[in-house]
């Protein structure tokens, strides 16, 4: 049996019985490469989305760019080029320089620290519930005199 030696790239060899492994071992070597540049070339997902009332404010904003070129035509190219920073460059500038984590990341715990006391009291009350389940399941119930008749 011949072992046939199968070039899978440039630098890399195979060594294969036959040339049905020979063609197997190519293609699974070039699904791979491929498999790996369709991840390189993949939109990458956006850390935030701007909501319905920003996008649709910016929507009315480009709707009213040619008002501004009739009414203030030397403010028009400030108008544009702030369109501009704000369609195509405000959520790359905010993902790459770590500004929206740190902001939302703040919200976050002021978020958490406002609503501090809401959140004990809603733990307490289900600590409560579970507390009074098992005392309810337990067989104790029959033993304890303070323990209203229809507990």
């Amino acid at each position: 049996m011949a072992i046939l030696l199968c070039s899978l790239s440039g630098d890399k060899a195979a060594a294969v019985s036959n040339k049905h492994d020979c063609i197997n071992k190519l293609h699974a070597h070039y699904s791979a490469s491929i498999g790996s540049l369709e991840g390189e070339l993949a939109v990458k997902e956006h850390q935030f989305e701007y909501g319905v009332v920003l996008r649709s404010l910016y929507n009315a904003s480009i709707g009213l760019t040619v008002f501004v070129l009739l009414l203030f035509p030397s403010y028009a190219g400030y108008y544009i080029l702030t369109l501009l920073v704000l369609g195509f460059g405000l959520r790359p500038l905010l993902e790459k320089t770590g500004l929206y984590h740190y902001f939302s990341h703040g919200a976050q715990r002021l978020d958490l620290h406002l609503h501090r006391k809401q959140l004990d009291q809603h733990r307490a009350n289900i600590d409560r519930k579970v507390r009074d389940d098992k005392y309810r399941k337990s067989r104790s119930r029959d033993k304890d005199p303070r323990l209203p008749k229809n507990w």
